[in-house]
């Protein structure tokens, strides 16, 4: 749907997946138990859940109705079907109260809005509409008290989306064109209430959230949403329609060039040109691999530029074609999407903001920097450098030129305590992580203006690292894989790309098989650092 459709899936709103209903009486309790030659299971065409049913039951006989979903249990209660399969809150929404489900899910089915790929101003719109309503409930803001709030006494990302900027209302800048409001989230959450008040009053009797995918991520659920960071430009930017540019240019010169980390040793360090190691350079291979599928593990040197880039310099660089891709340790923000020529495509590591300090610091929390005689380092052109700012409001703000520079000033005296995402602070001995952290910092890859097409192959590149942990495939296992699991059998080759990605049918399997899965990046580069 992604590569065939000129659509754009904003952020997911409901997580779902694709489940088995059977009448309480029936023998059934497992996925095993139904997958057997005689039993029949219903399935509403079109839909996903048919290819979830061949997948997951081979031996068994689908029976296709062109009804409705409300049909579904009624032709499992009488016999017609042994089962019925669709997601589990459709099914649960409609159920006969003596029928069941047979756990687990058999695939996962994220729900969202879709927008028109090319229109960038509008899909952003929509997608901060979402963050900002799941943010409200983050931070306790209602659709009882979201006009009674003391601005004084909130989070920043709350005063954000009430359209406050330096405790002045109306006064925060989104980056969207007129006659968008300062307070557009105040808005939706005064009309419809937060993310959780829409979930209790339209989900909650059916799936309870508690303990599920769609409770908070503090709650360890997987709802979350990028920073609502402000624009550092009124206006949006209008991004010029690209499709197809990147990828044709990127093979016409035979090398992939990435904005990486250089000199972080989680993210990315480069000792020489044939010896760098990190996130950001493997993810850089991975999408080499899928570009030129004559590279191998020993040969991708070749096909990749590793160009190091800084906070400063990281955007620039993308923008203008310097590099093709931005695999460096960059967090998305609403002023970011809103106003850079680039395109968020996914979040590669979830991390916080946090503070170092030196090893013998009298320091021990956070809100302790919060006084007049303490400073803090951040890269000036940082979303850390922002956040820091508005959290340690009496402290000194010194802006740097990376966080090497910030940790320098540190050990030098200069700073109390340099801020940046957890993962990038140092573990040296000299040094000390103070415990806790002050905001979300979802580290992404970008690519550049709207080359949709560009955009897609770098998602589902990512994508396909997870989904082949999700499976069990891995560097060394890939390429010979005979097994018969739908997703497996997809990455690995039998496959119809659509038109839209002109890559062979095996594009995850060949970058699988240069860097290893998700799994295997984390292990190598992170696991002793940040235990997963």
């Amino acid at each position: 749907r992604d590569v065939q459709f000129n659509f754009t899936f904003t952020p997911t709103i409901i997580y779902d997946g694709v489940t088995i209903l059977v009448n309480d009486a029936s023998p059934y309790h497992t996925i095993a138990d139904l997958n057997v030659p005689g039993v029949t299971y219903c399935v509403v065409f079109p839909s996903t859940a048919i290819a979830s049913g061949l997948a997951y039951l081979p031996h068994a006989t689908p029976v296709i109705i062109t009804g409705t979903l409300s049909d579904l249990p009624t032709l499992v209660a009488n016999g017609t079907c042994q089962a019925g399969l669709n997601t589990m809150l459709g099914l649960a929404a409609v159920k006969l109260s003596t029928q069941r489900f047979v756990l687990p899910l058999l695939d996962r089915s994220p729900m969202g809005y879709n927008v028109l790929q090319d229109d960038k101003e509008w899909a952003s719109l929509v997608r901060w509409v979402i963050n900002g309503l799941i943010i409200a409930e983050i931070n306790n803001v209602t659709q009882a008290n979201y006009g009674s709030l003391n601005a004084s006494n909130l989070s920043l990302e709350a005063q954000n989306i009430l359209g406050y900027a330096n405790g002045v209302a109306g006064s925060f800048v989104s980056g969207f064109p007129s006659p968008i409001p300062a307070n557009f989230v105040a808005r939706a959450v005064s009309t419809v209430g937060n993310y959780g008040e829409l979930y209790a009053r339209h989900l909650e009797s059916i799936v309870s959230r508690a303990g599920s995918d769609n409770a908070l991520y503090t709650d360890g659920g997987l709802l979350y949403a990028e920073p609502f960071l402000p624009a550092t430009a009124s206006n949006a930017s209008r991004l010029v329609q690209t499709f197809g540019q990147t990828y044709s240019a990127v093979r016409a010169a035979g090398v992939l060039k990435c904005g990486v980390e250089g000199s972080d040793p989680i993210f990315g360090v480069i000792s020489s040109s044939t010896n760098a190691s990190g996130v950001s350079i493997d993810l850089c291979k991975a999408i080499a691999a899928a570009v030129f599928p004559e590279a191998s593990a020993t040969s991708i040197g070749s096909y990749v530029s590793l160009i190091p880039v800084t906070a400063a310099t990281r955007f620039d660089l993308l923008v203008n074609g310097s590099v093709d891709v931005l695999t460096s340790v960059t967090v998305e923000s609403l002023g970011r999407d809103v106003t850079v020529q680039s395109t968020y495509t996914r979040p590669y590591f979830y991390d916080g903001q946090s503070f170092l300090v030196l090893a013998n610091s009298s320091v021990t929390t956070i809100a302790e920097l919060d006084q007049e005689q303490y400073s803090f380092c951040a890269g000036a052109s940082t979303t850390v450098f922002q956040t820091a700012r508005a959290y340690l409001k009496n402290a000194k703000a010194i802006p740097t030129t990376d966080n090497a520079q910030s940790t320098e000033m540190v050990a030098a005296g200069t700073c109390t305590a340099a801020t940046t995402t957890r993962a990038s602070l140092s573990r040296s001995d000299e040094f000390r992580v103070l415990p806790g952290v002050i905001d979300r910092e979802p580290l992404g890859i970008f690519t550049r203006g709207l080359d949709s097409q560009w955009s897609d192959l770098v998602k589902w590149v990512f994508d396909g690292l997870v989904i082949a942990e999700i499976n069990g495939l891995n560097q060394a296992n890939v390429l010979s894989y005979s097994g018969t699991l739908d997703e497996a059998v997809t990455m690995t080759g039998n496959f119809i790309v659509a038109d839209g990605l002109p890559v062979p049918s095996n594009f995850i399997a060949r970058a699988v098989s240069v860097v290893g899965n998700y799994g295997e990046i984390y292990a190598r580069n992170v696991e002793s650092a940040i235990p997963r």
